[in-house]
């Protein structure tokens, strides 16, 4: 097999592999390249090589964010920079939960920590359960 025969083969397999897991590339922000051969005048070779993909699940949970490219000095590749941003919970879950310090002057708050916790926990599922 051929340099080119081989470069052709793994792409194709990528390109399904991107298919069947149903990714999509999530766009840029930066420079229009992330990879550049440097060399000089019609030598040069500028690239998007790299790429941040995510699924439709993903896209639901994290869609307002953003990948920027952003040059680096020390390597011929661009550093692909993701700011993760949540957009909500999956399946129209609820509020994220927020410990508020005002709630320890309840009357009530010792007892009812006390009584969430008792059980014990010896999963993830009860640390969870219990902290509903």
């Amino acid at each position: 097999m051929g340099g080119n025969d081989r470069e052709e083969w793994c792409m194709s397999g990528f390109r399904e592999a991107v298919e069947y897991c149903g990714f999509s590339d999530l766009g840029y922000r930066g420079l229009p390249f992330t990879w550049d051969n440097r060399r000089e005048g019609s030598h040069n070779i500028k690239v998007r090589l790299d790429r941040a993909l995510g699924n439709e699940s993903w896209l639901d949970i994290f869609g307002k964010s953003t990948v920027t490219h952003v040059q680096t000095v020390e390597s011929d590749h661009c550093a692909v920079f993701v700011h993760v941003v949540p957009t909500g919970m999956p399946h129209g879950g609820g509020k994220v939960f927020r410990y508020e310090n005002m709630w320890q002057r309840h009357h009530r708050y010792d007892e009812t920590v006390a009584g969430a916790w008792n059980s014990g926990c010896t999963n993830l599922g009860e640390v969870n359960a219990n902290l509903e």
